[in-house]
């Protein structure tokens, strides 16, 4: 429950952040918006592949390090927790590191020039 906080906003600052790059028309049709919402969906799948190839990367090292920590305990057990606590600061960084590119495209968005006609 902790990391759905975070995940919402790496989500929706990753929406917002292509929008404030690319801003477009809600309402906008032809094959100009078909090709920008391919190419976002595309972009958006791309990412979170990326996200989930280096959650796996982080499910090996977390077993591997738990292997030699706990070499008379639990290594499951220690595993699980390396694990959860490597995945939320993975999750953390990459929402902040969003937030703060958000705030980076706004403070160059200008509505005279970046909203479409």
């Amino acid at each position: 429950w902790l990391l759905l906080v975070p995940m919402n906003i790496l989500v929706f600052g990753v929406d917002n952040l292509i929008f404030l790059l690319y801003p477009h028309r809600p309402n906008q049709e032809g094959l100009e918006i078909f090709l920008r919402t391919t190419l976002t969906f595309t972009a958006k799948g791309l990412m979170f592949g990326f996200a989930l190839l280096l959650t796996a990367i982080w499910a090996l090292l977390a077993g591997a390090v738990a292997h030699r920590l706990a070499s008379d305990g639990n290594p499951v057990a220690v595993a699980r927790s390396i694990f959860a606590v490597g995945v939320a600061l993975m999750l953390v960084t990459a929402s902040v590191i969003t937030t703060r590119l958000n705030m980076r495209a706004f403070q160059r968005y200008d509505p005279s020039q970046d909203t479409p006609a």
